[in-house]
């Protein structure tokens, strides 16, 4: 483990305690995601959350983008993870979820990933190997009397809640200039010259273009 997947295991852990929902959240670096992820089974869920997450957001002077979306993940949770498809996305970020039930602890994981120009939020149950019961190459409807997605969805908006709360004390404060990209739907989003951008291209040729100037004048920025 270096030293960078040390501080993202230790950035953000949480008990939460809401209605009928009793769980542990802990952020988790790549190679703790990996080693869960092997043995466990994908969970069905709402894949409109995040479209009803940036509706949230649209009381703002401008709907959330990914751009900011990212900056205030990373500010709040620690520095992206590798757990994407780069061709598709550009960040990640892992969490577990131990679900209290009574006496009963049920461990899941949470991916809240770039998918071209959207964000998922994907639940997985964590099985021990040995567990023949499981389907392992379908996705599961939830559980729901162990963890509803009703319950999924509310973990989705407190952790985006508590993003957006932790990262607006101090929103434009030590944010570095930077570009990421999606080149499987040529989208440029990043943060450059005091605003957030997200912005997307007809064809690869300007796709490129544009990456490389906006490399370029951020790499000016740093001789300034």
């Amino acid at each position: 483990m270096t030293n960078s997947d040390e501080n993202i295991s230790q950035k953000y852990e949480t008990h939460l305690d809401y209605k009928n929902l009793h769980c542990h959240v802990k952020r988790i670096d790549d190679h703790h995601f990996y080693l869960l992820f092997r043995e466990s089974i994908c969970i069905d869920v709402n894949y409109f959350i995040w479209w009803e997450i940036t509706d949230g957001f649209k009381k703002r002077d401008s709907p959330l983008n990914l751009a900011e979306f990212y900056t205030m993940f990373r500010h709040a949770f620690g520095e992206s993870g590798n757990h994407y498809d780069d061709w598709k996305g550009a960040f990640n970020f892992a969490f577990k979820i131990d679900v209290l039930n009574d006496q009963t602890v049920t461990p899941y994981i949470l991916n809240v990933v770039n998918l071209r120009g959207a964000v998922e939020f994907k639940f997985r149950k964590i099985i021990l190997p040995e567990d023949i019961s499981y389907d392992r190459g379908i996705v599961h409807p939830a559980f729901a009397d162990e963890f509803s997605l009703e319950q999924m969805d509310f973990l989705v908006r407190y952790l985006s809640g508590f993003a957006e709360g932790f990262w607006g004390k101090g929103r434009f404060v030590n944010i570095e200039n930077f570009v990421k990209e999606v080149p499987s739907n040529n989208i440029l989003f990043g943060f450059l010259d005091g605003c957030f951008f997200e912005n997307h291209f007809e064809d690869t040729d300007e796709f490129e273009d544009n990456k490389q100037q906006i490399m370029a004048a951020i790499n000016q920025k740093k001789l300034e």
